[in-house]
């Protein structure tokens, strides 16, 4: 896997908006993918879980996640609560998955991590979520 980036403008490191943040994955990602980062980025559970499979499941660090209430209980504990934010995004492709490499940026961690993107037609059907 050969992760692709482009290096950030003056103006996406100043300003650091979630759309900035994310519109750095170019190439063959699923919109679906750049619409739940932005989502997430945004803090917007609704959006997010709006890109997820209704029997999707999210695997984050062993702890697993399944379904519509699943997912949205790890959307609002984890996502929502610790105001997390997905920068320095790279991607690769590992077979059908997409690995997106990240920092996390939020209130009970920072630092590397691997969100790992399967998806059926354009809709997340599971996202396995490692340290980097």
């Amino acid at each position: 896997m050969s992760p692709q980036t482009n290096p950030p403008t003056p103006a996406e490191t100043a300003s650091g908006s979630a759309f900035e943040h994310v519109r750095r994955l170019e190439g063959h990602v699923p919109s679906v993918v750049t619409d739940a980062l932005q989502a997430a980025n945004a803090q917007n559970a609704d959006a997010l879980i709006r890109c997820f499979r209704p029997d999707a499941d999210v695997d984050a660090w062993g702890m697993l996640f399944e379904g519509v209430q699943g997912i949205t209980l790890w959307i609002e504990k984890w996502i929502i609560e610790n105001r997390v934010q997905f920068t320095d995004l790279m991607h690769a492709w590992d077979g059908n998955v997409l690995a997106v490499h990240t920092q996390i940026h939020g209130a009970s961690y920072k630092g590397p991590a691997t969100l790992n993107f399967s998806t059926v037609g354009d809709m997340i059907s599971a996202l396995r979520i490692t340290t980097a």
